[in-house]
């Protein structure tokens, strides 16, 4: 597993995504102009959030 990563400031924090995010991820992923913008193909379902965040902390790749 990797090393967890969180990064904050008074306004912002920025961590590493865990599992229990998916919904948010796929439901920013998910949009046209975001996968435009990221360089990603748009997600249909909440399982390839599943699965890019659990690849990301096996290690495996990164996520965003």
């Amino acid at each position: 597993m990797a090393e967890e990563i969180k990064l904050h400031t008074a306004r912002l924090i920025v961590r590493t995504s865990r599992v229990e995010d998916a919904q948010n991820v796929f439901t920013l992923m998910k949009g046209k102009d975001t996968a435009m913008i990221t360089g990603f193909t748009p997600m249909s379902n909440i399982s390839e959030a599943e699965g890019k965040i659990r690849r990301g902390i096996s290690g495996e790749t990164c996520l965003l």
